[in-house]
């Protein structure tokens, strides 16, 4: 028994560190800068993922938002978004993640919302690296706060 991710978001993200018993992944996408934060836990005594937030134990469900808010402005201080998008609706992808996205009025979509429009980008691996390597600065910084 143990936590397996979705497929899909294996197969459309990077796995960046897990703090916490949470998964911080990268979305391998150069449209935007956006991070996917994923519960890596599941029903207890179970393979069963978790699909709803009022299902974390509680010290989860603290980490998750504390890792939310910390990662929401260090995106956005480094992309000088204009917003950053919150957002965990689960109906393609019903284990529960955590969308952080760095939007911009410049965006293709805006102001509308990215989820399942258009194409991914894939990043190329300097710009992957780039922005992991944001990643693992931002969670030194973070360093005992979470």
């Amino acid at each position: 028994m143990g936590f397996t991710p979705d497929k899909r978001l294996q197969n459309d993200s990077i796995l960046a560190s897990t703090q916490h018993n949470i998964q911080i992944r990268l979305a391998n996408d150069s449209r935007y800068f956006w991070l996917i934060l994923v519960p890596a836990i599941t029903h207890e005594g179970t393979d069963k993922a978790i699909h709803e937030i009022h299902d974390l134990p509680a010290s989860v469900a603290a980490n998750l938002w504390t890792l939310a808010s910390h990662f929401s402005k260090a995106l956005q201080a480094e992309t000088k978004a204009d917003k950053i998008n919150i957002a965990a609706i689960g109906n393609v992808v019903s284990q529960l993640h955590l969308h952080i996205v760095a939007r911009h009025h410049t965006d293709p979509l805006w102001p509308a919302p990215i989820w399942g429009q258009g194409t991914a980008i894939p990043l190329s691996p300097q710009e992957r690296d780039k922005r992991l390597a944001s990643v693992q600065s931002w969670l030194k910084t973070f360093s005992g706060k979470i």
